[in-house]
């Protein structure tokens, strides 16, 4: 029975029978077997860490885009209160103008209720 490198050998043969190339063939197929098992199975974990690494980042993108969002939310109210306390403090110079006005003006009164009232004295 002779044996072509590129030709499995049957099952049920003996170890006998195989001619010294076959017995090689043989071999170096069985090596290839196991390498390319071990091959498939260190692809497999790679791509495993691959995927556990993706899904990590993509956890971690979900997580800062929600803080940013909030982060976002918070910032807006700062900017409203920062807008409500400036027109505050535009409202309180214009009143505190209208007060220096009145007081101008009562203290204008006030003189001349005093020269008013000089004139009766006796």
């Amino acid at each position: 029975m002779e044996q072509h490198a590129d030709t499995p050998i049957p099952c049920g043969t003996s170890h006998q029978s195989l001619n010294p190339e076959g017995d090689l063939t043989q071999r170096v197929l069985v090596e290839l077997d196991d390498d390319l098992g071990a091959l498939a199975t260190e692809v497999e974990q790679e791509l495993n860490a691959v995927l556990e690494a993706t899904t990590r980042i993509s956890d971690m993108n979900t997580s800062v885009a929600s803080a940013t969002e909030e982060q976002t939310q918070v910032v807006d109210d700062m900017n409203r209160s920062i807008t409500d306390i400036n027109d505050l403090a535009f409202a309180s110079a214009a009143r505190s103008e209208e007060i220096n006005a009145t007081s101008h003006a009562l203290d204008g009164y006030a003189r001349e209720l005093e020269k008013q009232t000089a004139k009766f004295r006796v």
